[in-house]
């Protein structure tokens, strides 16, 4: 969940542009143009339409103090958090821990773990039980820190199975190796995601930034590390990485339903939101 219409009516405008002068500068501003341009004409045209961006750089931050700051939002599972959408016939359920940023070691294993979880969920609760209409995972890496997260809807009626079910699949994930054919689904689509950011412009485009910021073969070796992943590096992301105990919660729908079913399962203290800035507010200490 990106954000709700109450996050944006608290957001005042100077913020905005405050932020946007402070962070995006003429040294760390990187535009990638994709089509039949010439680059004489590319220059010229930059320099005209930039021409108002600071020249001083932005500030940084140390990639320490970005997953200090990222894992004080990550809690113990004390509480779940509930954005209210009362007599909505489905529950929206996003779930999400700390990862490894882009590049790092276990970066690769840790977004493997996450679709793998994401497959088993997706069998159980939309093929076999019927009550969701798909479960699907990514991982978002940036290069300071990574989130991985799992996101779906299920028929509101069935929301406390749903989030017992994802519970105790990251508990079975963290004791059991992944079986074979499981782990080749999961390296396949791992490989095909990649194979997606080169079918359009657009994609091309964010394939490209990717590159400038890591290195210019980065996309090939994530292709060869996707192949060198095996069932003990999951297992060993999984729990290092997607503890039970770790992950932020949050819940979309009818408050009262919601209430009523995850307060019995002993998993956290329900917290209705007026909006998602609330989960910093309310989120516990580490």
């Amino acid at each position: 969940l990106r954000g709700v219409a109450a996050s944006l009516q608290n957001l005042k405008l100077a913020q905005v542009q405050a932020a946007y002068k402070r962070h995006v500068t003429a040294k760390n501003l990187g535009m990638i143009l994709v089509g039949r341009i010439a680059p004489v004409v590319a220059q010229a045209w930059t320099k005209r339409e930039f021409s108002f961006l600071s020249t001083e750089a932005a500030p940084q931050v140390p990639r320490a103090q970005a997953i200090a700051a990222a894992t004080s939002m990550q809690g113990k599972r004390r509480q779940i958090f509930v954005l209210p959408y009362p007599n909505l016939n489905q529950t929206l359920m996003t779930v999400g821990a700390i990862t490894p940023a882009m590049g790092q070691s276990d970066s690769t294993a840790t977004s493997l773990a996450t679709q793998r979880l994401s497959s088993y969920l997706n069998e159980k609760l939309r093929e076999d039980k019927n009550i969701s209409y798909g479960i699907g995972g990514r991982s978002d890496t940036d290069h300071l820190v990574g989130a991985a997260i799992i996101q779906g809807s299920v028929e509101s009626s069935s929301t406390g199975y749903a989030v017992r079910e994802i519970i105790s699949q990251l508990f079975q994930a963290t004791s059991d190796d992944t079986e074979p054919e499981v782990m080749a689904l999961v390296r396949s689509h791992a490989m095909r995601r990649i194979g997606d950011q080169f079918t359009t412009l657009s994609s091309i485009a964010g394939a490209a930034e990717v590159a400038l910021k890591e290195r210019a073969d980065y996309f090939q070796a994530e292709l060869a590390r996707i192949q060198k992943v095996d069932t003990f590096d999951i297992t060993k992301a999984t729990k290092a990485y997607l503890k039970p105990d770790f992950l932020t919660i949050v819940l979309a729908g009818d408050p009262a339903l919601i209430r009523r079913q995850v307060e019995g399962l002993g998993m956290g203290t329900v917290v209705v939101l007026e909006s998602l800035d609330s989960i910093e507010e309310k989120a516990p200490p580490v």
